[in-house]
């Protein structure tokens, strides 16, 4: 059994960590709801924009004080970004409690003042419940590690990973794998890394050209491996938490 880690740049006995392995430098302005997390002004995560006012992140990304945290957006350059501060932060009453590894991996931040700019943008579509993604078009994005021994790249990288049933990955996975709070992405090429926690899972919807925030990166196997699949938050779980911590504004 391979020892699990959250995909956060921190250590645990069983880490947290996840960054984009075997994927590619993003164009300008193509996920300008990608944001970084940062704590006492260090990148450690990944965070996603969902509204002028709201960002989601891992709940494993999170746990200081709110005045240790700010997120950086608007450049796909880790460090070069608008820097933000962060005014709330509500961790999932649930976080780590139920089946699963690391359950109710979502934290709901509130921007202290309203989220704009050139390449910023919130997060597309809805996060829409029943529908099968494996079929779908997905991308995965973010500032980690593009190898478990690497060192964090600067240009954010992205990675087309097909969504997997949830049979496969719980053959994989066993019981650290719950199909009602995870979702995963395998294709035995590329996968996330340290360093990608709280970032996108995107997938193309039926009706159009148009992408959905589906999952934010939480955990996957120690050194990143690609044999592997990589798991993120199935935000179609967490929509009423979403909407009531946003204040019903982010009610997808």
């Amino acid at each position: 059994m391979k020892v699990l880690i959250l995909l956060g740049l921190v250590s645990y006995a069983l880490a947290k960590d996840t960054f984009i392995v075997n994927g590619q430098a993003a164009s300008a302005g193509e996920y300008p709801w990608q944001g970084g997390w940062l704590s006492f002004g260090s990148f450690s995560c990944g965070c996603v924009v969902v509204h002028q006012n709201w960002i989601l992140t891992a709940g494993h990304c999170v746990g200081g004080a709110v005045t240790q945290y700010t997120a950086e957006v608007g450049n796909i350059n880790r460090g070069s970004g608008q820097q933000l501060s962060v005014s709330s932060i509500v961790r999932h009453p649930d976080y780590n409690v139920g089946s699963g590894f690391t359950p109710n991996d979502v934290a709901v931040v509130g921007a202290a003042v309203p989220i704009d700019g050139v390449n910023i943008a919130p997060a597309p579509g809805g996060l829409d419940t029943g529908i099968d993604r494996t079929s779908h078009e997905c991308w995965i994005s973010g500032w980690g590690r593009t190898c478990g021994g690497c060192a964090l790249p600067v240009a954010l990288q992205e990675a087309n990973v097909p969504v997997i049933d949830d049979a496969t990955c719980t053959s994989m996975w066993t019981t650290n794998y719950n199909p009602a709070l995870h979702i995963c992405v395998y294709n035995g090429q590329s996968g996330s890394c340290n360093g990608d926690s709280g970032g996108p899972l995107v997938c193309r919807s039926d009706a159009s050209d148009t992408y959905d925030l589906i999952g934010l990166t939480s955990w996957g196997a120690t050194g990143c491996p690609v044999t592997y699949p990589s798991v993120y938050a199935r935000l179609s779980a967490f929509l009423a938490f979403v909407c009531t911590e946003t204040n019903n504004e982010v009610c997808y």
